[in-house]
């Protein structure tokens, strides 16, 4: 597993990245979101993912899940939006729209994903991010969680699943009830037919109902396409590998 130390908070970096956009002042005083127990289009526990490579501004999809709450949040996301990114240039943006970042920006501190080398493969494409506090000193946790399922196998998500993922105007409850299978390119991997992501849809997370209260929890995340013109979605589920960066991330947010 690599862990990489990231730079301080670029407040430059950070408004390049987010267009000039503001957070909302009065946030800071109103935000007491609990895990949610529906999933709704514009879910502001779903944001985009922006980060500098080289001189480009690159961007993903991310989400927000279960953390100790002692002032960072947890987010997981696919390997290929962190491993290449500039250090210290990852911002996650939660309930972002163009021009509107009303819960504002938080920089990505730690990563933690397997080494493309030692494991390559869309099997080890998962990953998970510890980040600060917002610039109004509100942690992720106070904005929202997903609850996060360690799954033994495909076969315990069988069934359907809904992809959500951000889009150009909001967070859409995409591809709802779709039926997932296994992916046959790799082990540990999912595949949802007649689901059309692009690259900035990366990251996006899988999510199924569980317990009695039937609440929405993570138990994967979108890593690209298949098919002809890249038709179906494609993933890793939060296997054994993932649950182990997982509990690394927490393991850092909890000193």
């Amino acid at each position: 597993m690599r862990r990489s130390r990231l730079a301080l908070p670029l407040v430059a970096c950070a408004m390049l990245i987010a267009g000039a956009v503001a957070e909302s002042p009065a946030y800071a005083a109103s935000a007491n979101q609990s895990t949610p127990t529906a999933l709704t289009p514009g879910n502001d526990l779903i944001g985009a993912l922006f980060y500098t490579q080289g001189h480009q501004v690159k961007q993903c999809a991310a989400v927000s899940v279960e953390s100790p709450g002692k002032g960072y949040g947890i987010i997981e996301t696919a390997r290929q939006c962190l491993d290449e990114a500039n250090r210290g240039s990852i911002y996650f943006f939660p309930d972002y729209t163009p021009g509107s970042a009303p819960k504002g920006h938080f920089q990505v501190l730690e990563t933690f994903y397997s080494s493309p080398k030692s494991f390559p493969g869309e099997q080890w494409d998962a990953a998970f991010a510890v980040v600060g506090k917002n610039g109004s000193g509100v942690p992720l946790n106070r904005v929202g969680q997903y609850d996060i399922e360690a799954i033994k196998n495909l076969t315990s998500i069988s069934g359907t699943a809904n992809l959500a993922y951000y889009t150009s105007t909001n967070h859409q409850t995409a591809c709802t009830n779709r039926a997932i299978k296994n992916y046959s390119g790799a082990p540990d991997t999912w595949q949802m037919n007649s689901c059309v992501i692009s690259s900035r849809d990366i990251g996006s997370p899988l999510l199924q109902q569980w317990g009695a209260k039937h609440t929405w929890e993570v138990v994967g995340v979108a890593t690209g396409s298949t098919g002809a013109g890249g038709l179906d979605a494609i993933g890793h589920y939060n296997e054994a590998s993932a649950w182990k960066l997982f509990s690394s991330a927490w393991q850092w947010a909890e000193r």
